[in-house]
C-alpha cells in the first residue's frame, strides 16, 4: 500500500467486487496515515492494532466493531443484518515459535468467548502439512503437532485455498531455495 498504484488497485477491487471489509498485513506505513487511506479507499471505518502490523478497513454496508486486539491478532464483530453476526480475526503471527505460543494461548481464550460463526484469516507463519513446504530442512513434526493442537482446541478447520500453494520464498538460488505456504 506504500505506492499510489497499489492504493489504486485496492480501491478498484473494493469498488468492483463490492468488498465490505479489507485487512492488510504489514502495511509499512505510519499508523498516523490510516485515516487518509480510509478516506482514499472510500471506507467508513479503520483500525490499526498496537504493533501497526494489521490494518482493517470497513465500509458503510456493514456494522463492524473491534471485539479484541493484540499485537498478533485483531478480531472484529461484524453484524450482517439485524440479527446475524460473525466474528472475523486477522492473524499476523510471529516468525519464531516462542512468539506463536503467546498468540495460540490468546486464541484459546478468545475461542471460549465466541458462540457465533468465527472466521480466521492471515499469516500463521506455520504450516499444517508437509505439502506446504518445498526445500530446506524437513518440517518438524513437533511444530506440526503444535499448530494442529491449537486448531483442535479452538474448534478450527482449514478451509483450504485456491491458487498457488506457495506464497513465500527465501528467494535464494538452487538447493538453498525454500518455498512455503
Amino acid at each position: 500500500m506504500n505506492s499510489q498504484a497499489a492504493t489504486e488497485r485496492m480501491k478498484y477491487m473494493i469498488k468492483e467486487y463490492k468488498i465490505p471489509l479489507v485487512a492488510l498485513q504489514e502495511p509499512f506505513i505510519k499508523e498516523s496515515k490510516i485515516e487518509s487511506y480510509k478516506y482514499n479507499l472510500g471506507m467508513h471505518g479503520a483500525y490499526a492494532n498496537n504493533s501497526n502490523k494489521i490494518w482493517i478497513f470497513w465500509g458503510n454496508d456493514i456494522d463492524c466493531s473491534i471485539y479484541c486486539s493484540e499485537d498478533q491478532m485483531v478480531t472484529c464483530k461484524v453484524v450482517l443484518n439485524s440479527s446475524q453476526q460473525v466474528f472475523i480475526s486477522v492473524v499476523y503471527d510471529k516468525s519464531r515459535t516462542a512468539g506463536r505460543e503467546d498468540l495460540w494461548r490468546y486464541m484459546r481464550v478468545i475461542a471460549s468467548t465466541i458462540n457465533e460463526p468465527w472466521a480466521i484469516c492471515g499469516d500463521f507463519n506455520s504450516i499444517l502439512s508437509t505439502d506446504e513446504k518445498m526445500g530446506g530442512r524437513p518440517h518438524s513434526l513437533k511444530k506440526k503437532l503444535a499448530i494442529h493442537g491449537m486448531f483442535a482446541s479452538c474448534g478450527l478447520k482449514d478451509n483450504g485455498f485456491s491458487g498457488n500453494i506457495f506464497t513465500w520464498s527465501n528467494e535464494r538460488k538452487g538447493e538453498e531455495m525454500i518455498w512455503k505456504d
